[in-house]
């Protein structure tokens, strides 16, 4: 069975304005193929581009070689950075979609899928909404230099990005250091 995200193709859609859309699962080229085929009927959004394990070298890890594309202007959506081991700066991970009871048991989740408790994922609140405007900032941020990141290096723009996350947040920690250890430390 496959449940996709909520707005997954409203996200694909918007994202295919800015970027070259690519499937790569670790998944046989059958699997990729008919996810690619499922997520774009008509073959506008992905043009072929599908990469699956049989164009890995073999190791269980994914690596850009495989891509047309350049390392400095690529990002990679993936549930898994680990699976990134050359371009983890490169990857934008994703939440997890645990949608049926089974993936929550398979990917260890300690909470419930969505089905359990009859909700999902909202596509403007939830990771997708989330992604996109990263995707866009970070492709703002490429093509102007933005806020001191290098023009032309996804990578850096992407840095740049996580290192704001929490500018302007006081952090507290409660229950977490004891009383009578350095706290500055």
């Amino acid at each position: 069975w496959t449940k996709f995200r909520p707005g997954v193709r409203e996200f694909l859609e918007q994202a295919q304005k800015n970027f070259d859309l690519h499937v790569f699962t670790m998944g046989d080229k059958n699997y990729a193929a008919e996810m690619a085929r499922l997520l774009d009927p008509s073959g506008a959004l992905f043009s072929g581009r599908v990469a699956s394990s049989s164009d890995a070298d073999g190791t269980m890890t994914k690596d850009l070689d495989v891509l047309l594309g350049s390392d400095d202007m690529m990002v990679i959506l993936d549930d898994t950075v680990g699976v990134w081991p050359k371009h983890k700066a490169n990857v934008i991970q994703m939440k997890r979609y645990l949608f049926f009871p089974a993936d929550a048991v398979k990917f260890g989740s300690e909470g419930t899928s969505y089905l359990e408790v009859g909700g999902d994922e909202d596509p403007e609140d939830g990771a997708l909404g989330s992604a996109l405007r990263v995707l866009h900032q970070s492709h703002d941020m490429f093509f102007s230099g933005a806020d001191g990141a290098h023009a032309g290096d996804i990578r850096e723009c992407l840095a740049s990005l996580r290192r704001n996350v929490l500018r302007g947040c006081t952090i507290m920690f409660t229950r977490v250091i004891p009383k009578d250890v350095d706290q500055s430390r």
